[in-house]
């Protein structure tokens, strides 16, 4: 993986750009796994980020199977499944 993208402009490091994901290390996963296998790994993996999140969220406020049925809905919503085809939009409100 470059750190410099020369088809951008006259050229673009990769580092001031967010959406190349460079520090993030999903991306450089994909050396060494099939991309099949690392989306999958991707999509489950922040589910279960996101579901842990929310629960850790609402057990502040609310009791512990409240809180549960809140994280497993938030996992099972149509607004964040529907960002699962695009990574760097899912990362954001899975993590």
């Amino acid at each position: 993986m470059a750190l410099w993208d020369r088809w951008q402009g006259f050229g673009r490091p990769m580092l001031a750009d967010p959406g190349t994901q460079v520090l993030y290390g999903v991306p450089w996963l994909a050396l060494v796994l099939p991309l099949p296998a690392l989306f999958a790994l991707f999509v489950v993996a922040h589910l279960w980020a996101a579901g842990f999140g929310l629960f850790l969220l609402a057990r502040r406020g609310l009791p512990t199977p409240a809180a549960l049925l809140a994280a497993v809905a938030w996992m099972a919503s149509g607004p964040l499944l529907s960002l699962a085809t695009m990574a760097h939009h899912f990362a954001a409100p899975a993590g």
